[in-house]
Parts: C-alpha cells; structure tokens; sequence
C-alpha cells in the first residue's frame, strides 16, 4: 500500500458510509482504505499507551476493520487478528467494558468471514470469563456455544474440539471461579446439545464433581443427578449462594430416589 496515497484530511466519508462502498465497489476505495490504515495504526499506537480509556475513536475504527476485513484480507487479516487478540490478552482486565465488548464482537464478525481461525480465538474467549463483567461473560458464552455448533453442524470437527476439550480442562483449575465455573457451564451445555456428547466431555464434567471449590462441585453434581438439569439458568446463577444451590440439588436427588423408588 505503499504506492496509495491520501492526505488523511481528504477524508469525507464516514467510516460507516466508506465500509459500505468498500464492500460494493473494493478496487474504487483503495486510496481511501490506505489513508484511515494508516491512522487506525497510529491511534492504535496511541491506544495501547492508555488502554483503559473509552476511546470511542477507535471504537468505531475497530468495528470498521473488521467489516472490511474481508475485503482487504491481505492487508487486514493477520494484523487484525493479532493486534486484537493481543490487546484482549494483555488489558482485558483494566479495558472499558464497552471497548471490551467492541473487541470481542469484532473478533466475532471476523470469525463469521472465516478471518480468524475457532482454535485461536475461543481459548481467548475462554479466558475472559476471568473479566467481572455478567454482559461480556453471557455474549461470550453465546458466541463459544453458538461457533462450536456450527463447527460440528455437518460432522464433528475433532482437531478444535479436542484442543478445546482440553483448554477447558485446563481452565476448571483456574483461580477465578468465576471463568472455571463458566467454562464447565459451556462444556455442559455443549454436551446437552449434542455436540460434545463423548467420554472425554463427561469425563472432564466429573473432574468439577472432584473439585475444591463448591461452586464448580454443584455445578457438575447436578449434571450427573439432575436429569432435567437447566444449563441456562445456572450459568445465570452466578450471585446465588452455594447453600441455596446444594439444597435446591439435595431436594432434586430426594425427589428422583422418590419416583425410582415408586417405579
């Protein structure tokens, strides 16, 4: 892109207005496109010296790369890609919650042009169950759900799912209870659906049974003595009390011993 060049200030179009055009019309935009390349790397720059700023600048540059990214992939994909994971990895947890969610929905967009490979992105995604934030955790949780199903739509896609079958496991010993009670929440639900309903998936929900946090032990407890366990509701149940969850279980095992004792 050396040879293109445009005054910055030439610039008329909003970014909304040009990603549009960009998508009709490529080849007629490349100066255009150059010339905000060249200020999205320098705000970036700029950026990452003050990342727990609301910068709604690059906020909407952000969103307008990777619209386009798809587009100019030559130019875009692998810098996008590691630019925007590398910031989620380093500043998730200082980043404003809204550039937070900016970045994450961007790196959703680019995963639905095929941009950015499931196996790089979703064990970020993972992590950032570590992040205090219920609205990020709850779009996270959709979009890993919602990538995996369509990965194994046709056939089971054992390459990603055996690398994050095991990220997963790693993850139930993370410190943050909050990321491994969602991560064995995710895993759950994956195999109510069908979609990781193998030993390694089952296996992996008994390690919660065994754990040493009482959180990850009822969740996965309720898996195996629950058989209309809710996945949903319990990965919205992240501020009820361990009591309450261990007696509403206790009350559900009574009632299942109950009815197989009346068969």
């Amino acid at each position: 892109m050396d040879e293109l060049k445009l005054n910055p200030h030439e610039l008329v179009l909003t970014l909304p207005e040009l990603q549009d055009r960009i998508k009709r019309q490529p080849e007629s935009y490349r100066l255009e496109f150059a010339a905000h390349f060249k200020v999205f790397v320098e705000k970036l720059d700029a950026f990452k010296e003050n990342p727990a700023k609301k910068d709604t600048t690059m906020m909407d540059y952000f969103k307008f790369m990777a619209h386009i990214s798809g587009v100019y992939q030559q130019q875009l994909a692998a810098f996008l890609t590691t630019g925007l994971l590398n910031i989620l990895q380093q500043y998730y947890a200082i980043l404003h919650p809204d550039v937070r969610t900016t970045l994450v929905s961007c790196l959703k967009v680019m995963r639905g042009k095929d941009i950015v490979a499931a196996a790089t992105v979703l064990p970020v995604f993972l992590k950032l169950f570590r992040c205090k934030d219920k609205d990020l955790r709850e779009l996270l949780h959709g979009s890993i759900i919602s990538d995996l199903k369509g990965l194994n739509a046709k056939s089971k896609n054992h390459p990603v799912n055996k690398k994050l079958q095991a990220f997963i496991h790693g993850l139930l010993q993370d410190p943050n209870e909050d990321a491994a009670k969602r991560a064995l929440v995710v895993m759950i639900e994956l195999y109510k659906r069908k979609i990781w309903n193998d030993d390694k998936t089952v296996n992996t929900i008994w390690q919660g049974v065994l754990h040493a946090n009482p959180k990850i032990i009822v969740a996965a407890t309720k898996f195996f003595l629950v058989l209309d366990y809710d996945y949903k509701s319990d990965s919205e149940s992240e501020d009820s009390s361990d009591q309450e969850d261990a007696r509403e279980l206790l009350k559900h095992h009574k009632v299942s011993k109950l009815k197989k004792a009346q068969k």
